[in-house]
């Protein structure tokens, strides 16, 4: 955050879409227990709007909207699905 808001140039924008609070913690939480790393913290950041603002601005970036909404990605290919989608992370 802080690099974006070095090049950010004054009264620009920045406009993300990114995953939110509780994105793949399912996913996460099932590899954990499959693998036997119950202690395996999770590597991805995934902040909620206060968490994110609140860095945000910390850095100077004021924010002006933010929303979180559900977007649950559809796994197809059956249970080929998740390895196909790990895969391309």
């Amino acid at each position: 955050v802080a690099a974006m808001s070095r090049v950010l140039k004054p009264g620009g924008r920045f406009v993300i879409e990114m995953g939110g609070k509780g994105n793949v913690e399912r996913i996460f939480q099932a590899s954990k227990e499959i693998l036997g790393q119950p202690n395996q913290e999770n590597p991805w950041f995934f902040p909620s709007i206060a968490e994110y603002t609140t860095l945000l601005e910390k850095h100077g970036i004021e924010v002006v909207s933010a929303q979180l909404f559900d977007r649950p990605t559809r796994l197809e290919e059956g249970e080929e699905g998740m390895a196909n989608w790990l895969r391309m992370f």
